[in-house]
């Protein structure tokens, strides 16, 4: 009970104090290149697994494949909204987030990147205990910048976000779905 109000008043200040507006344009930084791609090409490329403007130019300059990039933006992971709280209070879950946080964070500030990606997360799983990579994209609350090759080194070093998820909870899981970061 008293875990539950803690989740509900801490979710109502996450959730409330996220402005209405989510994040139109994302900055993919590759080395020295930094190209601007809309949510709208996001989500196409999600929907028909292919690229349009500088997306093409990205997963190129990355060394990805438009199916696979597809897969990772649509991938479901099912986990509890009450767990995904706890974990993102916990001091493991804020020294991943805070990382992460450097690697996509709002693109005009170098600070509140955690933040950021936390608020999107819990949002993303209210109502049904799952998210998608593309779900935190488009609940993110402002435009933002994704440094790829630091996001390609983090990929490697924690694995896919369920195996992020089940080494952060000690390896009791999360819940199924799959997908890369």
């Amino acid at each position: 009970m008293k875990l539950s109000l803690c989740v509900g008043i801490g979710l109502g200040t996450v959730l409330g104090a996220s402005p209405a507006r989510s994040a139109d344009n994302w900055t993919f930084i590759i080395g020295p290149i930094n190209r601007s791609v809309t949510l709208a090409q996001l989500q196409e490329l999600a929907e028909t697994g292919k690229p349009s403007g500088d997306l093409k130019l990205i997963l190129k300059l990355a060394g990805q494949s438009p199916e696979d990039v597809a897969k990772i933006l649509t991938d479901t992971v099912d986990f509890d909204l009450v767990t995904a709280y706890r974990l993102i209070s916990s001091r493991p879950g804020m020294a991943v987030l805070e990382q992460l946080g450097q690697i996509i964070a709002p693109r005009n500030a170098n600070t509140a990147g955690a933040q950021a990606l936390s608020g999107a997360l819990l949002m993303s799983l209210s109502g049904d205990n799952q998210f998608t990579v593309l779900e935190i994209l488009e609940k993110y609350p402002t435009d933002a910048r994704i440094n790829v090759g630091e996001l390609m080194a983090a990929s490697e070093q924690f694995g896919d976000v369920t195996q992020l998820l089940d080494g952060l909870m000690g390896g009791g899981g999360g819940g199924g779905g799959g997908g890369g970061l």
